[in-house]
């Protein structure tokens, strides 16, 4: 008979290993369990290096309305298989969560995700009994919570020390700023933190205690108080992901050059000026309002374009969603700089058909696995360049002007490609 406890608490007790994992998946496979075959899949993507940890679930949040599964488009890029044979691990995962997600995250809060097989991350905002939420989620690593009410319960909660991300969320005073640091800096596998929400970081630096700086990976800013970002670089050497909402780009230089994904909402210095630095960089998230929405805006949307298009080698996934370029549109595809795009976001980015016809006559067509153009106004004139992007996996088009004979004359020029339209076949 199988001994089933010992299996899990096999895992348990190795959380980072995967052949505890792999031995309890082959038993589970053998039972007909379905989280058997989940366990393996989960399992090779994180071999692959698309694990989602790499990519920090507070810190990878989506704004303006996106689906949280679109987290997985930004993990992708960083696979070393074939693309086929990641597009075979999706689907197969997409399918197992679609079957059996419910029975998996029974009795937890609502913003579960689960890898390697095992909920690894919780939004926990109203967490009443942290110890309850271990016992149902053992192998949790990735936390956002509510430190106002629940600060002194976490603290006392052992299990913490196992966190890896962390996202704070204040809704009344810190509880006590001191005690905080000093646990922070005791949770030894913590590597990822994003602390607070729409405060401002002035508020924050107790959480960045110098004892946890050097281990972090991974952080995210909001509003962040003068020289906080420039000094975080300069003493977090293993800094790869930042994400800063209405800051200073030009604090970024300490750590440019190490850079592999960069989130920047609402920024208010010269993004050109830094770009240039950015040679490792592999993802690149980018939004800028409307100037009257910001005091400084980040330079001229041309400026921005073309520092994009001329300066990023190494970059894979592009999104610069809901940033109205317009006439500069084109300025993104004629730099010769992006010779590694394979992911490019444009929802939302008032693009016409004069407007994208640079991109659809570049050679940076045939490069694109995932193009994204939902929510702009191109209509049917765009069909034949579309239809020579040969190499594409994924193309949306959601809230376009395509018509249903353009969407079918792609569907029939690009048929290993999922074409997602606006009007249902």
């Amino acid at each position: 008979m199988t001994d089933w406890p010992a299996l899990y608490r096999a895992v348990v007790e190795d959380m980072d290993a995967d052949e505890p994992r792999l031995v309890l998946a082959d038993a589970l496979q053998a039972a007909g369990d379905p989280r058997g075959d989940l366990i393996a899949v989960q399992c090779e993507l994180a071999r692959l290096g698309c694990e989602l940890t790499r990519l920090a679930r507070g810190l990878d949040r989506e704004s303006h309305g996106d689906h949280l599964a679109d987290r997985d488009w930004m993990a992708d890029v960083f696979a070393t298989c074939d693309s086929n044979r990641l597009d075979e691990l999706r689907e197969m995962e997409r399918r197992l969560l679609t079957d059996h997600s419910d029975t998996w995250t029974v009795g937890l809060p609502e913003g579960c995700g689960i890898k390697r097989g095992f909920v690894a991350h919780v939004d926990a905002y109203q967490l009443r009994d942290p110890a309850v939420l271990f016992d149902r989620a053992p192998l949790l690593e990735s936390l956002e919570v509510e430190l106002s009410t629940n600060g002194a319960e976490l603290m006392a909660e052992p299990r913490m020390r196992q966190v890896k991300q962390l996202r704070i969320v204040l809704s009344g005073p810190v509880p006590d700023r001191a005690a905080l640091a000093r646990w922070l800096s005791e949770l030894p596998r913590l590597c990822a933190l994003s602390p607070g929400d729409d405060s401002t970081d002035r508020e924050f630096e107790w959480s960045f205690p110098p004892a946890v700086v050097p281990r972090l990976e991974a952080i995210e800013l909001a509003r962040p108080a003068p020289d906080l970002v420039r000094r975080l670089c300069e003493t977090a050497p293993r800094l790869r992901h930042l994400s800063l909402r209405a800051a200073n780009t030009a604090e970024l230089h300490p750590a440019a050059d190490r850079l592999e994904i960069l989130e920047l909402d609402q920024t208010r210095a010269q993004f050109a000026a830094v770009a240039p630095s950015l040679r490792a960089l592999r993802v690149l998230r980018l939004f800028v309002p409307p100037v009257r929405y910001v005091d400084r805006p980040m330079g001229t949307l041309e400026d921005v374009a073309r520092a994009i298009g001329g300066n990023l080698p190494a970059l894979q996934l592009l999104d610069v969603s809901h940033t109205a370029f317009e006439r500069s549109l084109p300025q993104l595809f004629v730099g010769g700089g992006l010779a590694s795009l394979t992911h490019l976001r444009l929802r939302g980015c008032v693009a016409f058909d004069e407007t994208l016809a640079p991109l659809l006559s570049s050679p940076l067509r045939h490069q694109l696995r995932h193009l994204d153009l939902r929510d702009n106004p191109i209509t049917d004139r765009s069909v034949a360049g579309l239809s020579t992007a040969s190499n594409l996996r994924v193309l949306e088009l959601d809230g376009t002007k395509l018509s249903p004979s353009g969407l079918d004359a792609l569907r029939a020029n690009l048929p290993g490609t999922q074409v997602h339209g606006p009007v249902p076949r």
